[in-house]
């Protein structure tokens, strides 16, 4: 206990919100948090009144027999006399015992019309669909159906209290459905009106039928078990287990509340109970406080998923798939266990990315003490057993109950008197364990249940008697039973709004209506069907309560996806049960989110956006089990290895999704600049250049990386799929563009090194070839592997890969000091895990637009207006996929950009004549070069940092040094050969031809050629590099000429000025 209140009191040093700011905030967004002042005598009235509530659901569910079409009515009127008396007509009153006439009017009014159905049971029943012929009051010759008007005044009040309640956005969609019953589907007021109120496929349906019953009772559980401590229990696990770690507080958080999901269904309600003891810890720990929010926010909605006791809606989907509730149990578990390492993960990464630590060890709460509190959860397996082994489950939550009171008496005594305490066990576990096996038609069979609880009530009535504490704590039974009580208003009024909804589909039959509409607009695909579910679940959840959502889309959705698009029917239900849950962290409308925001105090919207960034890589978790069903154990390859190996792949993409979210990753140019930036570039301004140049070289020499052979970019090996081209064929048509690209870089630095007068290094601060080639020849090996195998051998990229990776430790065995070792293995592997994972990520993002392309057809609409706006010509559309590939690399990585240019733009380039390497080798080029082209040139602005320059003038400097790389991919467009694709002959003409006009632009751009070039002679130089650029003997002529004609005038420029040179050079260096 000691350790649990050092953690408590955490929150006395921190900025963190109490109870009234999560009272407040929650009341201006939740409409449920808006209730009416008492106070007093009426306070105590309306608690025994809805603790009385509580009590009448349990004996009526286990004690009084009663037909389905009488009991679901006199629930719902007694939920709607409660609903009026704790909720006002409008937000913030706050008028003190008050409540006014007209709500006591519509109280007893609304009451009575469900009421009413009960009491005359028989007579409307057998009066069917004639309900105009029954109960007809004349008036002034006028025949009133009162049926018919019961009916609307019952639904019209319901609706007012769902406004109360819930709100307006299941209202107007349960409107927009009721109108289409009546225009759409041409029914009339008495048929509208008798399948709404008078079956039990209307608002007396399902829904609320599984409110009356197994809702109600579990979350009179629910309340019961919280008063047992298990909670506090629960955090102290967790603090125990996880706490220690890096970032341990969010872990905790994380953990507490997967542990506490299996108590509460309610993703507000465990916000508020562990993120009081949580998010403070976080906040200490050094996490941002909309972080720490969003954290527990996340956590705790994954509480409605968390079984035994899941949301409410898990016990619909059980009756409305027909399976038993353990079966949903078992269903749960894998996608549940996913939902909470995914957000795990995603907190572990923050932790790394902020160097965060853990708990000291001795302020957490010590095993040895914990263990003795095991019994706590004797509840939930007492629970899970009933429910696993065949017992109803109003029974089980009820016998789970009497646990809870029993367990809670045991946690208030000390020492030997809490075995006294435990005595009223005996009996509960002698009735659990044995009531199935007694046999039908003696006594024990027909009264052993009865009398086991009547035993059990009686020692319990004697331990209350005989301790003093329990005698104290008399009224927190009242409490459990009036929190029960209060907490079903809610789920039962949008159960029966959601039974409208429900009604009108099933009357009109517009759910074959809705399946022909989805599978027509989503062309039978399946994908396109479940994001427009999911989009669906999200909208609807931000302003609609989980188990109406759930039946919503569960009427209209599950079975579009089950009849229309053959998914498995628990999969599709999952599905909508899944993305119904999420929209509580979903902004703008994030309930969870800001319960957590009020605690934290932090701004509500930024923190749901943290949340959605949490929980983003559990949002992949209902695809996986909607293609695969394995995962929630369905379908008939649910065997031990396919399970584990979808858990395995899920896990690995959870991890790399949360480890790009959270910003663990970078792209390959950058981590380039970086990784040799750091040593160049200070050299480089310590002999005289310019800082923004420094950064410009180094930006530039790192992004061509990505297209020099023999290993390019990662999106060189995708040019293998999209071309249908071997590896080699891509690494020749390579050669001379990379070449060209890094001399014209080789040149502009030279002219720049005139410009500058750049004091060169000491011929001794240069390593000796023979001195590198002796210590590092070894490593060349591992090179020659990886060409052997793609050159020669012609293998596959992976299986050169593959030798490649396995060539590394064998030659590093010749290198004594950087052998690999059991650490440095994993160590290289998890460094290679990461470097792949924004590649992975990018990859699958640009395979949803692969995907839409290939479904939609869209690439060959694009590729069409492009050519018909180019006029058929080739420059104009080379020049337009340039601009488009470029813009698309200043927000998506290199690889990502390559593979969706290649699937809209390369087709149309091909459609004009190219040929496919060159096409794709083109929209390649342009996606690589987009990391130095402003304004977003990440690896120009990574050179920026380390030469602490203007990131744009680094940038611009990189375009200047890097201008080859624009030109070069013109130039093997019109000119094969270029691509070693011709003769000898015609390839070294054209190598040559190039170089000398890469050197000309360079001189061009940079200014300089023997002596400063003024800007007409710049313009003509540059001129003359694109004429040798171009394919023909005569534009090749014409091109040394210009170039020829500005080279005698620069050296007679030279020749007068040499000594003035050496004059300025001499002085800058004695300066120095």
């Amino acid at each position: 206990m000691a350790e649990n209140e050092k953690l408590n009191n955490v929150a006395v040093d921190n900025d963190v919100g109490t109870m009234e700011d999560v009272d407040a905030i929650m009341k201006k967004y939740d409409r449920e948090s808006n209730t009416r002042i008492w106070e007093g005598t009426p306070r105590k009235i309306l608690r025994i009144l809805t603790a009385l509530f509580g009590i009448f659901l349990i004996v009526m569910n286990m004690w009084i027999k009663m037909d389905e079409r009488a009991r679901r009515p006199l629930f719902l009127g007694l939920v709607i006399i409660l609903v009026f008396i704790y909720y006002p007509i409008k937000k913030g009153s706050q008028k003190v015992n008050y409540m006014p006439w007209y709500d006591i009017v519509m109280a007893a009014v609304g009451a009575f019309c469900f009421f009413f159905y009960p009491l005359n049971l028989e007579k409307i029943v057998s009066a069917g669909t004639r309900i105009q012929k029954t109960f007809v009051v004349q008036i002034g010759g006028v025949s009133i159906p009162l049926l018919i008007v019961f009916a609307i005044i019952g639904t019209l009040i319901l609706v007012e209290c769902c406004r109360r309640v819930v709100g307006m956005p299941i209202i107007c969609v349960a409107t927009v459905f009721v109108l289409y019953a009546f225009f759409g589907a041409g029914k009339d007021l008495k048929t509208v009106m008798y399948n709404l109120f008078y079956t039990t496929t209307g608002i007396l349906g399902t829904p609320i039928g599984v409110c009356s019953t197994y809702i109600a009772l579990f979350v009179i559980f629910g309340a019961f078990l919280e008063a047992t401590g298990v909670a506090n229990f629960f955090i102290d696990c967790a603090n125990a287990l996880v706490g220690w770690a890096s970032g341990g507080p969010a872990k905790v958080a994380v953990v507490s509340s997967a542990l506490c999901g299996m108590v509460s269904g309610s993703s507000v309600g465990n916000t508020v109970t562990t993120g009081s003891v949580t998010i403070p810890m976080m906040k200490k720990t050094g996490y941002p406080p909309e972080f720490a929010g969003a954290v527990e926010a996340a956590s705790s909605t994954g509480g409605q998923i968390m079984p035994p006791i899941m949301g409410a809606a898990a016990f619909l989907m059980a009756e409305m798939v027909g399976v038993p509730y353990a079966k949903i149990i078992v269903r749960a578990i894998l996608p549940a266990f996913l939902y909470f390492l995914g957000i795990f993960l995603g907190v572990h990464f923050k932790a790394k990315k902020l160097g965060l630590k853990g708990l000291p060890r001795e302020e957490l709460p010590k095993w040895k003490l914990l263990l003795p509190q095991i019994y706590l959860i004797l509840p939930l397996v007492v629970l899970v057993y009933m429910i696993m082994i065949g017992f109803t489950m109003a029974t089980a939550a009820v016998y789970a109950t009497l646990y809870c009171v029993v367990v809670a008496m045991i946690s208030r005594e000390e020492g030997k008197k809490k075995l006294v305490m435990a005595i009223p066990l005996i009996p509960l576990l002698f009735m659990t364990l044995m009531s199935r096996s007694f046999e039908p038609g003696t006594f024990m069979g027909e009264n052993g249940s009865t009398l086991c609880l009547a035993i059990a009530f009686a020692l319990l009535v004697i331990n209350y008697a005989i301790s003093k504490p329990n005698v104290k704590s008399l009224p927190t039974i009242i409490d459990a039973f009036e929190n029960g009580g209060k907490n079903c208003l809610s789920v039962g009024i949008a159960c029966g709004m959601a039974g409208i909804i429900a009604g009108v589909v099933t009357m009109t039959g517009l759910g074959q209506v809705l399946i022909g509409a989805i599978v027509g607009l989503s062309n039978g695909h399946l994908i396109i069907a479940l994001v427009l579910t999911m989009l669906c679940c999200i909208v609807l959840g931000m302003g609609v309560p989980t188990t109406a959502n759930y039946i919503i889309m569960a009427t209209t959705c599950a079975p579009i996806l089950a009849s229309g698009m053959g998914l498995d029917l628990m999969a599709a239900h999952m599905f909508c049960f899944y993305f119904g849950i999420v929209a509580d962290i979903t902004p703008p409308v994030a309930l969870a989110a800001y319960a957590g925001s009020a605690i934290a105090k932090a701004p509500p919207m930024k923190t749901a956006w943290n949340a959605t960034r949490l929980a983003i890589a559990a949002f992949i978790i209902p695809y996986i089990f909607a293609y695969n069903n394995a995962l929630i154990f369905v379908g008939n390859d649910v065997k031990f290895l396919s399970v584990a190996s979808i858990v395995i792949s899920a896990t690995l993409g959870m991890a790399s999704i949360a480890s790009g979210l959270m910003g663990s990753i970078n792209g390959s140019a950058v981590a380039n600049v970086v990784g040799t930036g750091t040593f160049t570039i200070p050299l480089m301004k310590s002999r005289g250049y310019k800082p923004q140049f420094a950064g410009g070289v180094e930006a530039v020499a790192s992004t061509g990386g990505q297209i020099l052979p023999p290993v390019m970019g990662s999106g060189a090996f995708l040019m293998v799929a999209f071309t249908e081209q071997k590896y080699i064929a891509i690494v020749i048509a390579a050669v001379i563009p990379a070449l060209l690209y890094y001399w014209g870089c080789a040149v502009a630095v030279m002219t720049q090194t005139e410009i500058a007068h750049v004091t060169l290094m000491d011929p001794k601060d240069i390593p000796k070839t023979r001195d590198v080639m002796k210590d590092g020849w070894i490593y060349l090996l591992i090179i020659a592997v990886l060409l052997y195998c793609l050159l020669v051998a012609q293998y596959s990229p992976l299986y050169s890969a593959l030798w490649a990776t396995c060539a590394v430790p064998v030659v590093m065995l010749f290198d004594k000091k950087k052998r690999f070792t059991l650490k440095t293995i994993p160590s290289a592997m998890v460094k290679s895990g990461f470097s792949a994972m924004s590649i992975v990520i990018g990859c699958a993002c640009a395979g949803i637009v692969v995907g839409m392309v290939s479904i939609t057809g869209i690439g060959v609409i694009f590729g069409d207006m492009m050519i018909q706006a180019a006029h058929n010509m080739l420059f104009p559309s080379l020049v337009f996929t340039a601009i488009t590939c470029i813009v698309l690399g200043m927000g998506l990585p290199t690889t990502a950009a390559y593979v969706i240019a290649a699937s809209i733009l390369a087709p149309s380039l091909i459609k004009l004549g190219l040929a496919p390497l060159t096409a794709h080798l083109f929209v390649f080029y342009f996606a690589c070069l987009s990391a130095i082209t402003p304004p977003v040139a990440l690896a120009a602005y990574a050179g920026a940092g380390i030469a602490k320059t203007n990131p744009m003038t680094t940038a611009v400097e990189a375009c200047k040094l890097g201008f080859a790389g624009f030109m070069v991919p013109f130039a093997f467009c019109y000119n094969p050969a270029m691509m070693m694709q011709g003769s000898v002959g015609e390839i070294i003409s054209v190598a040559i031809s190039a170089i000398i006009g890469v050197a000309i632009m360079s001189a061009g751009f940079q200014g300089w050629l023997l002596w400063k070039l003024n800007w007409l002679e710049r313009i003509v130089f540059i001129a003359g590099g694109l004429l040798m650029f171009i394919p023909g003997t005569l534009t090749d002529i014409a091109g040394l000429v210009i170039a020829a004609a500005l080279l005698l005038v620069n050296v007679k420029k030279w020749e007068k000025g040499p000594k003035f040179i050496m004059d300025k050079h001499k002085a800058k260096q004695e300066q120095k």
